[in-house]
């Protein structure tokens, strides 16, 4: 076919060869027409191409790098982060700050401050029959039938004996609600942190008893080769068995007291925390322990429990001050503002203020009684003081004494784990010379690993101790770690 006579067709067919129009190409002779939809297609192909390229790519970098983000580990808890969380998060803390809360609301009421007394009141009676007063040709109503009154009365104490000991006994009852706060925190503390210690313990205590598993694997394997060569009693393989078996009670046993540790532990910590015994880490060198005459001053001066007790003597010894000055005189202003049904004797409206004096001259023996009272509360809280001083010093002393125990028993069991490696050593050599049987090899290997996990154990003890002289001298709320 002759190619279009348009000058557009001729440029084109000029550029393409083969083509006589965009819309028509030649193919073998015949004459086939170019579809709309192809033509869109070659025109916008290498976009969507370049698109779908892209696409792709940025898939396999996400997916990359979720991979990347799934092999990560995930991330550590330390004995410290514990603690935090569980300053946060421990329903036993929310409980206290809410009972202080409680504490610090109810001595409230007795706060003196400048606190009028105002009520309202309003009255509607309906009562007969009426009563007139007879004044000549007029007659004045005494009592109405129906009667309103809308009455607006005030009330403001002025003066009451024993101002000065109610300030301070309302000092006293909020500083003590505080310290049963800090009480609180500071043992929520100390089990955390023995929580934390004690999966520590389990963890090393289940790596123990995976080794003794081996150990009595190996040991029934060795005695089945031996009765197969005819070297043991076939009983032999009874006991040995039987040796598994006890080894595995002690695995599971084991893996028992990892669940239950870290349960304990995500419990005291809030549960908001996901904890497994994997993510603990080693708790870092521990300082130096205090002396004994520095740790119960600390004491005598930090503890909560001390200064919460010292406050409630405070608080008592000026209620029982209170207690003899409540037949002393008050004063008060009052007033009172009333508009009501106008009679003979009343007018619609009147207002009227006064001073009001209250002077209790005889309370039928209530005074005394209540003297009597708090005095016995303020010599029950003074015996409370030196016995809780006595526990507490006691309590330091102990403290003090485990943490240098732990200390030497570590040092000791360096000592025997050094030893234990080395006849490690030496039964590995007498082995491959054949002058040791397998299971004296089997019987190196558990005593280095018991030797190790004691002295893991006595590392984790002195880190027990320490969170114990912490809990004694209140170092952590000394410090102001024990709020969130």
């Amino acid at each position: 076919m002759a190619p279009s006579s348009s000058g557009q067709d001729r440029g084109f067919s000029a550029l393409k060869p083969g083509f006589d129009s965009p819309w028509r190409y030649t193919t073998k002779g015949r004459v086939v027409s170019r579809p709309l939809a192809l033509l869109c297609a070659m025109r916008f192909a290498p976009r969507y191409l370049s698109l779908i390229v892209r696409g792709s790519t940025c898939l396999a970098l996400a997916t990359t790098g979720l991979c990347a983000l799934a092999e990560t580990d995930p991330p550590r808890l330390t004995i410290e982060q514990a603690v935090q969380s569980a300053l946060q998060n421990n329903p036993s803390l929310r409980a206290a700050r809410f009972e202080t809360q409680a504490a610090c609301a109810e001595a409230d009421k007795d706060k003196p401050v400048i606190r009028p007394r105002i009520a309202a009141e309003a009255q509607k009676l309906l009562q007969g029959p009426a009563v007139t007063f007879p004044r000549g040709a007029e007659d004045a109503l005494v009592l109405p039938e129906r009667y309103a009154q809308i009455k607006l009365m005030l009330d403001q104490p002025i003066y009451r004996a024993g101002l000065g000991d109610a300030s301070r006994r309302y000092r006293a009852m909020i500083d003590a609600a505080e310290s049963r706060q800090r009480i609180t925190t500071n043992d929520v503390i100390r089990d955390v942190r023995r929580a934390y210690v004690q999966c520590l313990v389990a963890r090393a205590m289940l790596e123990v008893a995976r080794e003794a598993k081996s150990v009595a694997a190996d040991h029934l394997a060795l005695v089945k080769r031996m009765v197969e060569s005819g070297l043991s009693a076939p009983r032999d393989t009874l006991s040995a068995e039987a040796d598994l078996a006890e080894a595995d009670e002690g695995l599971l046993r084991a893996s028992e007291g990892v669940a239950l540790a870290v349960g304990d532990l995500t419990r005291l910590i809030g549960g908001k925390t996901s904890v497994t015994a994997d993510l603990l880490t080693a708790p870092d060198p521990l300082p130096a322990a205090p002396t004994t005459e520095e740790a119960v001053a600390q004491a005598q001066a930090r503890r909560p429990e001390l200064i919460a007790l010292r406050k409630a003597i405070e608080a008592a010894e000026a209620g029982h001050a209170l207690a003899r000055l409540q037949s002393s005189p008050a004063f008060s202003i009052r007033a009172a503002a009333v508009h009501q049904t106008p009679t003979a004797f009343t007018s619609q409206r009147w207002a009227g203020l006064g001073l009001h004096m209250e002077w209790p001259l005889a309370d039928a023996g209530k005074t005394a009684s209540d003297v009597r009272l708090a005095a016995a509360r303020r010599d029950q809280l003074r015996a409370q003081l030196d016995e809780a001083e006595s526990g507490i010093l006691l309590e330091v002393r102990d403290a003090l004494s485990r943490c240098e125990t732990a200390r030497a028993r570590t040092t000791v069991c360096a000592q025997r784990l050094a030893a234990a490696r080395a006849a490690l050593e030496i039964s590995r050599m007498r082995y491959e010379q054949r002058a040791a049987t397998l299971l004296e090899l089997a019987s190196s290997r558990l005593a280095v690993t018991k030797a190790d996990a004691a002295w893991q154990q006595a590392k984790l003890d002195q880190v027990m101790a320490w969170a114990d002289i912490r809990h004694a001298t209140a170092a952590d709320i000394a410090a102001g770690t024990g709020e969130p």
